[in-house]
């Protein structure tokens, strides 16, 4: 959970909450995570501005601004992957035939 809350900030209250009930936990405590280290502050530059969108959506320490699966595949990160998906169906659809002999050599 530090290194989480080091990247990503302090827990929401609510789970801060789950910590500090769990017996495991009895007595420990998080040191300050006002300056985390962030996905930006880590990754700006080295992946594209999708990536990092997308990181920070499905990083996001409340699960209910979490992207859903649905909102996953439809992110503009996955935009390149869906027109090659898009190509295959439509040759699939042309010519099943060579779908299958197609489908072997298609890797991502």
């Amino acid at each position: 959970l530090y290194t989480i809350q080091k990247v990503m900030g302090n827990l929401p209250a609510d789970q801060m909450q789950v910590f500090r009930k769990n017996p495991r936990f009895n007595g420990l405590k998080f040191p300050d995570m006002h300056n985390p280290e962030t996905l930006a502050k880590r990754y700006v530059g080295k992946v594209s501005k999708k990536s990092l969108d997308f990181m920070r959506n499905v990083l996001q320490m409340d699960p209910r601004l979490r992207l859903t699966a649905a909102n996953c595949i439809m992110h503009g990160y996955f935009d390149q992957e869906r027109k090659v998906d898009e190509k295959f169906s439509m040759n699939a659809l042309a010519d099943p035939a060579s779908a299958t002999t197609s489908a072997a050599g298609h890797s991502r």
